[in-house]
């Protein structure tokens, strides 16, 4: 009940500060104060909003109908002590003119002396505060009054939201910040509302969409779902708000016309109201009339008044056109003409020449596209005697070159081109007899001072370096190289200066059909160390050459007249490895075995 209270000591003090009259003040004034009187000395404070009787329906109560209704809703208050005050259901009426919601033209006619503007028109605002909720729409915002103070009322956020505008000036106000111009394609460009990140929620039947506006700045507003029109407000058909269109708009240009929100039987209004169609007019042919005829940004093109005479000047002046002769190089529009120049008036030139010096072509003139030499078929004389049979092709007359070749090599053979007649030179030098088994062929007079004829020179040598190929000539073909699989060649892969030292010896590789060689075969090559056999098995021209001092001489046995040493068929028996026996210490039969059996148990002895 105290902030029932509250709203109406608000009220009051508004109504005592607006009155008409000192009387009328004085009146409310007292009724105000013993309501009040009453109101605070019973009931409960139920946590009603205050203020709320200033937002009900947007008016703001007369003094004495407003504290009737007051009180009335204090009382169904008192009854349900679990409601709040619902703004809407103050009974406001009889509070017109002047009052919040009421219909306005100036702010001299509403009691807070603000008319502001809503979809619906103009009407007189309602005060409010931080915590006074408005209707659903609005919003708490401050708007500036006369004397440089502001008040904090009740704004229609979409006052201006779907009309028709030029520019995002018109779509902003008092608490409706961020609202842009937004470009709908042919329909025109109409306000929008900023909506996205703490931004109230879109109108009905729109989203929130990216868009761009007049400016090309893109931006976020609440617009019609889809492509959907905007419909004319009361407000935008009260104002007969505007927005551009194309009118007759075609491939390459369009002129600029208008769409209005017009009342119902205006000129132009669709049936009913609301937005006309593009009113303008369609593009046309640009005239020389100071006028852009056809929508394209220029008037009067100067080539509106072209006479297609290259020796005038011409120009759209005023409204009208003219020419003026001048004189000089110009050029008449003929491929046909050359050194084209100005005489009284008129551009003309000399006749081209399209003769292009070849007899199998027609040649002609073309002012489009000039000279046409077109090729001809048939006979013809290229005025060559060397040649014969000469007919036209591909433009051009070709003919058969003569033969004057005498078989000579010797000789430069040519044709005299006037009389046809061969010619013949001598040319001394080399030459090719045609036998690829001569070479180093020259030209030379087979007696002093005969005719040049080409001499055989040496035979050619057809040596391929394939041993494994015997090689012949053909005169028809030249040198042939053919495989001789029975054909070998000596071998020796051991290192050089060894191949008959001591043991090694070369080998032979046979040659294989394909013409190569094979392996080495046969040949023996140096050891790394020697075996004390009486063999230089290293090839390096030294015997046994690791087997001085350090043992026993080798003693070999013999029986009857076969020497056991080792040889083939034979056995060898050495009794030890190392050391010598000078002399002739072997001997035949049972004596030298007894002799060397003692030699060598002598030796040991030692």
């Amino acid at each position: 009940m105290l902030r029932v209270a509250s709203a109406i000591q608000y009220a009051e003090q508004i109504r005592c500060r607006l009155g008409d009259s000192m009387r009328i003040v004085r009146g409310s004034c007292a009724l105000a104060t013993f309501l009040l009187f009453v109101v605070s000395c019973g009931g409960s404070d139920n946590g009603d909003k205050a203020g709320a009787v200033a937002t009900s329906d947007g008016a703001s109560a007369d003094t004495a109908v407003a504290v009737a209704d007051i009180g009335a809703a204090a009382d169904s208050v008192a009854a349900d002590s679990t409601s709040s005050v619902d703004t809407a259901s103050v009974d406001l009426s009889g509070s017109c003119p002047g009052g919040a919601g009421c219909p306005c033209t100036g702010n001299d006619g509403c009691d807070l002396a603000i008319c502001l503007e809503t979809a619906k028109g103009k009407v007189c605002a309602a005060a409010c505060t931080e915590s006074t909720s408005c209707q659903p729409g609005q919003v708490c915002a401050e708007v500036a009054v006369a004397g440089g103070d502001t008040q904090t009322v009740c704004v229609d956020r979409g006052a201006h939201w779907c009309d028709p505008c030029k520019s995002s000036a018109a779509c902003g106000g008092p608490g409706i910040a961020g609202a842009k111009c937004v470009v709908r394609g042919p329909q025109g460009a109409f306000c929008g509302l900023a909506c996205g990140a703490g931004e109230p929620a879109c109108p009905g039947q729109s989203t929130c969409q990216d868009v761009v506006d007049v400016q090309g700045n893109p931006t976020k507003q609440c617009m019609p779902q889809g492509q959907g029109q905007c419909a004319c407000s009361p407000l935008a058909v009260a104002k007969e708000l505007a927005t551009t269109c194309s009118a007759g708009a075609s491939t390459t240009s369009a002129c600029e016309g208008v769409r209005v929100c017009l009342a119902d039987g205006k000129q132009g209004a669709p049936a009913g109201g609301g937005l006309s169609d593009c009113i303008g007019t369609a593009p046309e042919v640009e005239a020389c009339n100071g006028l852009d005829d056809d929508c394209d940004g220029a008037t009067d093109e100067q080539s509106l008044c072209d006479d297609g005479n290259p020796c005038t000047i011409d120009a759209c002046e005023a409204g009208v056109c003219s020419s003026k002769v001048t004189d000089g190089i110009c050029d008449d529009g003929d491929l046909c003409t050359d050194k084209d120049n100005c005489s009284t008036g008129s551009c003309q030139g000399e006749v081209k020449t399209c003769d292009d010096g070849q007899i199998c072509t027609q040649d002609s003139c073309d002012p489009v596209n000039g000279c046409v030499n077109a090729p001809t078929i048939g006979a013809c004389d290229d005025g060559d005697s060397c040649t014969a049979d000469d007919a036209c092709n591909a433009g051009a007359c070709t003919g058969k070159a003569k033969s004057c070749d005498d078989g000579n090599a010797c000789t430069v053979d040519g044709c005299d081109s006037t009389t046809g007649n061969c010619t013949v030179q001598p040319a001394p030098g080399p030459c090719d007899d045609g036998n690829p088994c001569t070479a180093g062929d020259l030209c030379q007079p087979q007696k002093p001072g005969g005719e040049l004829i080409c001499q055989a020179g040496p035979p050619t040598q057809c040596d391929d370096g394939n041993p494994c190929t015997k090689d012949n000539c053909d005169p028809q073909v030249g040198c042939l190289a053919t495989v001789d699989p029975s054909a070998s060649v000596p071998c020796y892969t051991g290192p050089a200066g060894t191949k008959g030292v001591g043991t090694c010896v070369g080998g032979q590789q046979n040659c294989l059909v394909s013409g190569g060689l094979g392996p080495c075969q046969g040949e023996v090559t140096p050891v790394a160390a020697e075996t004390c056999d009486g063999k230089d098995e290293t090839c390096d021209g030294q015997t046994d050459e690791n087997c001085t001092g350090g043992g026993p001489p080798v003693v070999v046995w013999t029986l009857g007249s076969t020497v056991l040493n080792g040889s083939t068929g034979s056995t060898s028996l050495r009794g030890f490895v190392g050391g010598t026996v000078g002399g002739d210490a072997v001997k035949a039969g049972k004596t030298g075995v007894k002799f060397g059996f003692y030699a060598w148990l002598s030796a040991w002895l030692k």
